[in-house]
């Protein structure tokens, strides 16, 4: 097994590098040298100081660790840094030191692919997800890979860990497999809210059971209200930014967040916004494979070009 080390940076400064290259096309050109790549920019205005000496950036031009910025009067900078946070520089603020910010620390960093194909994908859970994710209240849905329709099913929340005293799980309900591989419970999504604002830190399981054939359980917490409040605002702030840049910031607050359902929705969006980059479309496989969704990972793979390596697999 092996690690798939991605994250927002890197797709940032090599898919919109190359997927806005036909807009762009004196983009991302970079020979001022540096330390690691810490981020990208993400707007600019005017001339910047870059070490000292006038330097003209571009939109999503490398931004590296090991540099000092300032901006000259007029010119303001946005940075966007591979863990999804961000600095705004402007006229007058004391020179900024760019961090060293890892690449891996970005929305898709740290993904485990389990060696070989995956079997019978039907019935994997991924919403709520795997990898310990979190699930946000107020827009869960359960949503699994399909199993043949007209499966009998059962789905099923209990506290975690388990008690053997406690028979009685905290939600449950009978379902009839419609090929969708979705079920929408106001009533969960009411009992999940209310556990966020009573034990911000709880812990559930989630099984999916048929009964004909294997369960699937993972293991979830959910975002209390005070972290759903905070998200609220990380991502206003990226309401304005062009697309793919909005849907790929939007992914690395989800990811920050242990959002990993909702990070891959993101991401699905910045592949349909990208012009089917091809560094895009690996960007959606790894959150896919992080989520749970293995079926749309697979068939991701499957629209690469031939030869295409997806790093780490």
């Amino acid at each position: 097994m092996k690690s798939l080390i991605g994250s927002l940076g890197l797709l940032l400064l090599s898919a919109w590098g190359i997927a806005q290259s036909s807009r762009h096309p004196q983009a991302s050109v970079d020979k001022t040298g540096g330390g690691p790549v810490a981020g990208v920019i993400a707007n600019v205005k005017g001339t910047v100081l870059l070490n000292g000496k006038p330097h003209v950036f571009r939109k999503l031009d490398k931004v590296r660790s090991d540099w000092t910025l300032a901006c000259k009067p007029g010119s303001e900078l946005d940075i966007v840094f591979n863990d999804g946070s961000h600095e705004i520089l402007k006229p007058g603020q004391k020179p900024f030191p760019v961090p060293y910010i890892p690449a891996g620390s970005g929305p898709l960093d740290s993904v485990q692919v389990p060696a070989g194909r995956r079997q019978s994908l039907g019935g994997s859970i991924f919403s709520p997800p795997q990898n310990e994710g979190r699930v946000w209240p107020s827009q869960f849905r359960f949503r699994w890979i399909p199993l043949a329709k007209g499966t009998q099913l059962n789905l099923i929340l209990r506290r975690w860990p388990l008690r053997l005293d406690e028979d009685k799980p905290f939600w449950a309900r009978s379902v009839t497999e419609t090929g969708s591989g979705e079920l929408d419970s106001a009533e969960a999504r009411d009992l999940l809210k209310s556990l966020a604002e009573r034990e911000p830190t709880a812990k559930l399981e989630c099984t999916l059971a048929p009964m004909d054939g294997r369960s699937q359980s993972v293991v979830f917490s959910v975002l209390s209200k005070q972290h759903e409040e905070r998200l609220a605002k990380e991502l206003q702030k990226w309401d304005k930014a062009e697309e793919p840049l909005r849907f790929i910031a939007r992914a690395s607050i989800m990811q920050h967040y242990r959002l990993y359902t909702e990070a891959a929705a993101e991401m699905e969006q910045a592949l349909k916004t990208s012009g089917r980059s091809v560094d895009v479309r690996i960007g959606a496989i790894w959150a896919n494979r992080r989520s749970g969704n293995w079926e749309r990972a697979e068939y991701h793979t499957q629209q690469l070009p031939p030869g295409t390596k997806i790093p780490g697999s």
